[in-house]
This record gives structure tokens, sequence and C-alpha cells, in this order.
């Protein structure tokens, strides 16, 4: 969600570009800021849009990774329980297989995952004897494979809307500037008409948020 202060600065933005459409001028100072206000305002529609996507792909890459956590932390569950089985009837079998802790730091759970189909692959005529299908351990490796690369994703998504954000700042101080520039010009070129004037002075003006808006929450914070 855009910052309200920002979202209620651009927001003027768009009305003074729809007023100055409709009072056209040739005036090179008004025609050169109202241009440069289009470019801005154009701007912050496509930064609003990178943060919207960013925030997208971060919430979506933490549901994949808790989906593919408990698909690769039950799939290495079953191999410990067949390396458990194979154990108990040949005391001496070198197979000791741990299940990765669902709720542990990702690099550990990663690095624990990958020892456990190695382990289960080494070990792999003996635990067929007791269950191992032919495709659970490449499905178990294609799994963390897209673990890793789910990670990878949220970061990006994080990097876009935190750069988004910051840059919607500057961009909505540049609106701001750009119509305090025009409220200048304007009050001089509509002096003697009272009526166009107050329209200026309603569509240029910045309202103060209200009380109950609040600046949106982090949510790729949250989901660290």
């Amino acid at each position: 969600m855009m910052d309200s202060v920002i979202k209620l600065q651009l927001e003027a933005g768009e009305r003074v570009i729809a007023f100055s459409d409709s009072h056209p001028t040739d005036i090179p100072g008004i025609v050169e800021a109202v241009d440069r206000l289009k470019e801005r305002v154009a701007r912050a529609g496509a930064l609003d849009t990178q943060y919207r996507t960013g925030v997208i792909t971060v919430e979506s890459s933490v549901l994949t990774k808790t989906d593919l956590r408990v698909t690769i932390r039950d799939g290495i569950a079953m191999l410990a329980d067949l390396a458990q089985a194979a154990v108990a009837d040949k005391k001496d079998l070198p197979i000791r297989i741990r299940t990765p802790r669902l709720r542990g730091e990702e690099k550990d759970f990663l690095s624990a995952s990958r020892i456990a189909i190695a382990q289960a692959r080494e070990h792999s005529v003996i635990l067929t004897r007791y269950g191992l299908t032919p495709t659970l351990l490449d499905e178990l490796a294609a799994a963390t494979s897209q673990l890793e690369s789910a990670r990878g994703q949220k970061d990006v998504g994080r990097n876009a809307h935190t750069g988004a954000t910051a840059d919607l700042s500057r961009v909505a101080a540049d609106v701001s500037r750009l119509l305090r520039q025009l409220h200048k010009l304007n009050r001089v070129r509509f002096k003697g008409d009272t009526e166009t004037l107050t329209v200026w002075n309603r569509v240029r003006r910045i309202p103060r948020p209200s009380r109950g808006q609040e600046k949106p929450t982090d949510p790729a914070a949250a989901s660290k």
C-alpha cells in the first residue's frame, strides 16, 4: 500500500494536470512545469506497480517456501523411517538419516536436507527393499532446488519494493515542488479571474492525511 502522504501528493498532481489540460496556455514556464509534472506522475504510477509487484513476489515466495519445506520434511521423514526399519533388521548398517527441523534457519534446513538425500542415495539399494520408490529422491532433490530459487525470488521482490518506496518519496517531493511553482505562476495568470483562481486553489491543495491513516507496514520485514 502506498504511503498516505505520498498518495495525497500524487492525487493533487493528477488534479493539477487535468486542470492544466482544460485551461491550456502557451506561457513557457507553465507549459514546461506541466510537462514535467506529467512525467513525474507517470513515473510514480510505474513505481507503484513495481512496489505492488515486489510485495506480491515476496508474499507468494513465502507461501511457496512453506509448502516446499513441508514437502521436503515429510519426504525425508519417510526416508528416516525406512532407514530405521533397515537398521532394526541389521544393526551394523551405517544409515542415520535425520529429518530437518521445519522451523529452523533456511540455510540449515537446506543443508540438512541435502545431507539426508545424499545418504539415502548412497544406500538406495537397501532402502528400496523397505519401500523407497524410484522417483522419491529425485523429487526431493528438485524440491530443495526450488526452495533455494524461491529464496532468491523473495530477495528480488524485497529489493524491488524497497527501491520503489525510496524512489516514490523522491518523485512525490518533485510533484510538490512543481505544484508550488505552478501556483506562483497561476496566481499571477488568474489574478483578474476570481472564479478560476478559486478552482485552481482547490485542485492544487494537498490535504493533510486523516488521523486514521497510517504508514503501511513492510510485508517483507514481517516475513523475515
